[in-house]
């Protein structure tokens, strides 16, 4: 995906982009079925071309697993996209040049898999059960801190959104912006 030029993509389009960006830097994304014990992996068999491997049962370990294994598991991907962020802002640092399409994926891969769905289980479900126990202080502060820095990071997001419209009409002044938020 670096290098590509900027385009528009529909929405559909956009999530393929993700998929088969995944499969390729990220070594494969798995869809997984809680209800149903199993999960399929998105790969790309050939340029261009995905495909979804057949239902596959977890492993006895994984049924077992405890509720913040998931969490954990969703923690390594998020680091992984963050270290392909960190790499590209080097090259964008480096060229003086932004890929919009690049900008367009990580802001997407963080709205939803980061944001919706990984944050959303630790808002919507974890803190919530966790603000109903007494907690020592200091695990209540920690808490409390990561409620403010996931609101942050949606600010830094909408932020590197419009400064990412901005770039794409030409307005270079948006460069900054777009490297101050990605380093964020």
């Amino acid at each position: 995906m670096i290098g590509r030029p900027a385009m528009k993509l529909s929405a559909k389009r956009r999530v393929i982009t993700f998929l088969t960006f995944a499969a390729n830097e990220c070594g494969g994304i798995r869809i997984d079925n809680f209800l149903s014990g199993s999960y399929h992996k998105v790969v790309e068999i050939e340029p261009g071309l995905l495909a979804v491997t057949q239902s596959t049962k977890y492993p006895s370990w994984r049924q077992v697993m405890k509720p913040r294994g998931q969490l954990m598991i969703e923690h390594r991907l998020i680091e992984k996209m963050l270290d392909l962020t960190e790499k590209e802002l080097i090259g964008i640092i480096r060229t003086k040049k932004v890929d919009s399409l690049f900008i367009d994926t990580v802001v997407d891969f963080i709205r939803v898999y980061a944001d919706r769905t990984h944050h959303g289980k630790e808002e919507d479900i974890l803190f919530r059960q966790l603000e109903k126990k007494e907690l020592k202080t200091d695990d209540r502060k920690m808490m409390l801190e990561l409620v403010e820095e996931h609101a942050t990071a949606r600010k830094a997001v909408a932020e590197l959104v419009e400064a990412n419209v901005r770039y794409s009409r030409g307005e270079m002044a948006a460069f900054e912006t777009i490297i101050e938020n990605l380093s964020s």
